[in-house]
């Protein structure tokens, strides 16, 4: 079976066929993941991150803002996530790419692309990846059903603790906003998106997250440069090896105890708490309703403005785009 999170996953559509760098340390794992796509559509050059080189000898990056793979691996203190990493200069989507033709293999393989020409955002929207923002999309493995709806959240903290990590963070304005949009100044910078099929064979969800973000791109919106205030950087290398090594130490917890312990500091770092929204009532009539956190489900938990005795669960409308325009409808929490 199959979920996503906010995008249907379409198959890539060749117009020509695929190169990809495999950056693993393993021939052999190179050749797994080989053997999976069709020889026709895509070709992996394996390299190994040893050599310390971003690309072989024979073709050389193209632009100043091409991700340098083997600086991202020697700086990653993982065990597995971003362990194995693809790399291409350009791809409709690095999302649909792992989903196409690697589903079954590969927690914590990685794809990047330097540009996407079809990256994906929620509902039928495109996420725009010209050069200077960070694409890419990852595999991990999730064993209890439960849990899966709150990844997306986990996710997300990761990235935004990661960010808060940066030397020249001191304070700025990056927040969290509903389900999975990271805010700088508030404006939209990244965002992720999830989706998720189940493994008969390995008893498992496999479970497949993209992630742009505005690095050092001021188009569409703004970038992470400008909201740090910087000149230069910062290096998305960087960016993508802190993601994982804030992410791994807390994908573990969460497969034994879910997002539980995370949830004081998914609030601590959202823009939520206290806003007030308009919710639908069965009687058509609109009642002003207060944000007080997540539910246990990873919906929006509120109390009617002026009386927090009585908690509700919030639910989007699925009519609208942004999740806090138009009316929401209620549930009360059990």
């Amino acid at each position: 079976t199959q979920s996503t999170w906010g995008s249907g996953i379409e198959t890539i559509k060749m117009s020509q066929k695929l190169h990809l760098f495999c950056f693993s340390p393993s021939k052999a794992a190179t050749q797994q993941l080989q053997d999976a796509i069709p020889a026709e559509q895509c070709c992996l050059q394996h390299v190994d991150p040893e050599d310390g080189v971003s690309y072989p000898e024979n073709h050389p990056p193209r632009n100043a803002e091409s991700f340098n793979a083997a600086d991202f691996l020697q700086k990653l203190s993982t065990d597995r996530l971003g362990r194995i990493a693809l790399y291409s200069e350009s791809l409709p989507s690095t999302q649909t790419f792992l989903q196409t033709f690697l589903e079954g293999y590969g927690d914590g393989l990685v794809c990047i692309a330097d540009q996407q020409t079809a990256g994906k955002g929620r509902g039928t929207n495109v996420w725009e990846s010209p050069f200077g923002s960070l694409s890419f999309s990852f595999k991990a493995n999730i064993s209890k059903g439960e849990t899966l709806p709150c990844f997306q959240y986990l996710v997300t903290l990761a990235f935004v603790k990661s960010i808060v990590d940066i030397p020249a963070f001191q304070g700025k304005d990056v927040k969290i906003k509903w389900p999975n949009d990271i805010y700088g100044d508030q404006l939209k910078i990244g965002g992720v998106l999830c989706t998720s099929s189940y493994n008969m064979e390995s008893r498992q969800f496999e479970v497949i997250t993209g992630i742009g973000m505005n690095v050092t791109n001021g188009f569409p919106t703004t970038c992470l440069q400008k909201v740090l205030g910087i000149d230069n950087g910062p290096k998305k290398e960087d960016l993508l090896s802190g993601f994982f090594n804030t992410l791994e130490p807390m994908l573990e917890t969460f497969r034994a105890e879910g997002f539980t312990p995370f949830l004081p500091l998914y609030l601590e770092h959202w823009m939520h708490s206290g806003q007030k929204v308009d919710v639908l009532e069965q009687d058509n009539t609109t009642t002003s309703m207060v944000i007080q956190g997540l539910s246990p489900a990873g919906y929006l938990l509120a109390a009617a403005e002026g009386n927090s005795s009585t908690s509700y669960e919030l639910h989007p409308d699925g009519n609208s785009f942004d999740f806090f325009k138009g009316l929401i409808k209620k549930k009360i929490c059990n």
